[in-house]
């Protein structure tokens, strides 16, 4: 146990979480002094990788040993934590918010920083309510929730890709998270409880859209248009997609070129033909829908002006 008022690291009797008053040399209860020259108290306590790690401000220390007559601290990591609410454990990492950004400790390693990507939102976190920030995680995605700007409460939510490695905002604001099994429940500070994975939101079919990043077909000096699209995806009975393209690296008008709803809901590859009246140097996919469509591949035919 650890709490925020002293520096102590206290550990139970071996093998007995209720004893915490023996004091046989072996196998009996203990306290551990983590002391730092800053004198910052501990911010955090979890576990990782069989070792317990305790968390301050600006440290971060990991308890090694077997018992009583081996424990060791190593010497601390420069990388501390501002919010216990924030750690978050999964079978490959251990992530967390510290003052400067989100962590990911794999150990054996110093953690590294995952959130260059989302850094205008961390430097806007209000470091006066850190501890109110909080991360869930669904078996996938790690979602982080932040009390940015004068907010004394999380204000804005973030959704990690573990497997991509890709930030992106989400359209609802959690203050607290639960993972039962593989279905992640969170909390909303106006009191209501959610439960992801449905199609629907009160009746209504739950709308999605993924816009990709912009192609250039590895040459930034011809202009070229999309001539045929290939999509192989899942569309459930009850959905819809809809796929549409635009020019340039942002912005512009976005044109539908193929849209259905009520497929089998087999996996199928879509034949899309596409008419580009303007080439563009650059483009860019959007995918839109309602329903739990499955996308698994995309495939481009371009053609390049004067090939």
């Amino acid at each position: 146990m650890a709490n925020s008022a002293d520096n102590l690291l206290a550990y139970s009797g071996l093998r007995d979480a209720t004893d915490w008053s023996s004091t046989n040399k072996y196998t009996g209860t203990g306290k551990i002094t983590v002391e730092t020259a800053d004198g910052q108290k501990p911010t955090g306590l979890t576990t990782f990788a069989n070792h317990v790690i305790l968390f301050k401000k600006w440290t971060m220390h990991e308890l090694f040993g077997e018992d009583s007559t081996n424990f060791q601290m190593q010497n601390p990591y420069g990388v501390g934590c501002i919010s216990d609410r924030s750690i978050v454990q999964t079978n490959e990492a251990l992530y967390w918010l510290a003052t400067d950004g989100v962590y990911a400790y794999m150990g054996g390693a110093a953690p590294i920083k995952i959130s260059d990507p989302i850094q205008d939102y961390i430097k806007r976190v209000n470091q006066e309510y850190g501890q109110h920030c909080v991360a869930g995680y669904d078996g996938r995605f790690l979602y982080l929730s932040l009390a940015i700007d004068q907010s004394t409460l999380p204000n804005v939510t973030l959704k990690y890709d573990i497997k991509n490695r890709a930030w992106w905002p989400m359209s609802f604001v959690a203050s607290s998270y639960y993972l039962d099994g593989q279905t992640l429940y969170f909390g909303t500070t106006d009191g209501r409880i959610m439960r992801q994975g449905a199609s629907s939101f009160n009746g209504t079919p739950v709308e999605w859209s993924f816009e990709t990043k912009p192609f250039s077909e590895g040459d930034e000096t011809v202009h070229k248009a999309i001539h045929r699209l290939w999509v192989v995806a899942e569309v459930p009975l009850g959905a819809t997609l809809r796929v549409e393209y635009a020019g340039g690296t942002s912005g512009g008008i976005w044109t539908q070129v193929y849209t259905t709803v009520n497929n089998t809901g087999q996996l199928d590859s879509i034949k899309i033909p596409v008419v580009v009246r303007t080439p563009e140097t650059w483009f860019r996919l959007r995918l839109s829908g309602t329903g739990k469509s499955k996308i698994h591949r995309i495939i481009r035919e371009v053609t390049r002006r004067g090939a």
